[in-house]
């Protein structure tokens, strides 16, 4: 019951993935489109593949995982440079990048089974530039996922995906 349950939040979740990938296209078309969505697609996940590749080692401030009966909840705080895209003032003058320091914490849900490895990236995620919130946001999400049913949880899962 717990893993059909399980691939259906995987399949919601791939189904965000897509409709927010197609949003993107629709954008990237009015500027150019001299691309196909399936080579939209092909350069999204070669971009991935690469991301992955790289380490983020040393941007994790807490990393730890929380077993719940087949499936492991990875939680994470990790911090990362973000720098300001560029923009003009209504002079057109160019705005200064700003140097920024972001922090996020959220959880990946992993199942694995004979067919395989399943991952659900980016649920109960928090952006936030300050560190002390982003710490309170990841020692509450602890807690939630230490004292919840997984039951409970997956309906929390299946509520953000919707």
């Amino acid at each position: 019951m717990l893993d059909e349950r399980f691939h259906k939040l995987y399949e919601l979740a791939q189904n965000k993935v897509m409709k927010q990938i197609e949003k993107e296209y629709e954008e990237l078309k009015k500027v150019d489109d001299s691309i196909s969505f399936d080579e939209y697609k092909e350069e999204i996940e070669k971009n991935k593949s690469k991301k992955s590749n790289n380490s983020y080692e040393d941007n994790y401030i807490f990393k730890e995982q929380i077993n719940k009966d087949i499936y492991i909840f990875n939680l994470y705080l990790i911090h990362f440079p973000f720098s300001t895209p560029v923009r003009l003032d209504e002079d057109y003058n160019v705005i200064p990048i700003e140097e920024k320091e972001i922090y996020e914490s959220g959880v990946i849900l992993t199942n694995s089974n004979d067919k395989g490895t399943y991952l659900i990236s980016g649920l109960f995620s928090n952006v936030c530039e300050d560190k002390d919130l982003a710490t309170e946001h990841y020692n509450e999400l602890k807690e939630i996922i230490n004292n919840s049913s997984i039951e409970k949880l997956f309906d929390d899962i299946e509520n953000q995906l919707k």
